[in-house]
């Protein structure tokens, strides 16, 4: 049953941010690349590392109606992304909450915890045009057990300052 919504999967930030990336994009995933090439000291070209060919895994149609969704998430006053917006930029994102497993002390065995949890955002923006996609995994935090109150703010405070950064 846990598998219909998540709990039972685990994932990476990166695996998670191009999941998402690829639904919201148009469809398309691209697959990540940390090293686009590597220069010498006068700036020449050693290696190239060139993008991967993209892949459909959605329809345009459908890509459009998660980004239309998902910037509701974070618009709507009520919406449980509210914390990422930023003021002058379309934001939209996913929250995430996931039980962690812990030993159990009577037969060794992982169970789910019924105190910890992973809580997570995902954001792209701008939510009609996504230019950059942001992650946020906090494991067992302290404060609040919901990724919107946990990990939505931090990604506003990123796309605050990368939008900064790049001039936009």
């Amino acid at each position: 049953m846990t598998v219909s919504f998540g709990q039972a999967l685990a994932v990476t930030p990166l695996q998670l941010a191009t999941g998402y990336a690829a639904r919201v994009n148009g469809g398309l995933r691209v697959r990540p690349r940390l090293i686009s090439r590597l220069v010498d000291e006068e700036e020449r070209v050693l290696r190239e590392f060139p993008c991967a060919v993209p892949e459909r895994v959605v329809s345009r149609e459908t890509s459009r109606w998660l980004r239309d969704t998902l910037r509701r998430v974070v618009e709507d006053p009520e919406g449980t992304g509210h914390a990422a917006r930023v003021a002058g930029l379309a934001v939209a994102g996913k929250t995430g909450t996931a039980q962690t497993y812990e030993p159990d002390p009577e037969t060794g065995r992982m169970r789910a915890s019924s105190t910890q949890v992973n809580a997570s955002f995902v954001g792209f923006a701008p939510a009609d045009k996504p230019r950059l996609i942001c992650a946020v995994v906090w494991q067992k935090p302290r404060r609040s057990r919901s990724g919107g109150a946990s990990a939505a703010p931090v990604v506003a405070r990123v796309f605050a300052r990368a939008f900064k950064e790049l001039g936009m």
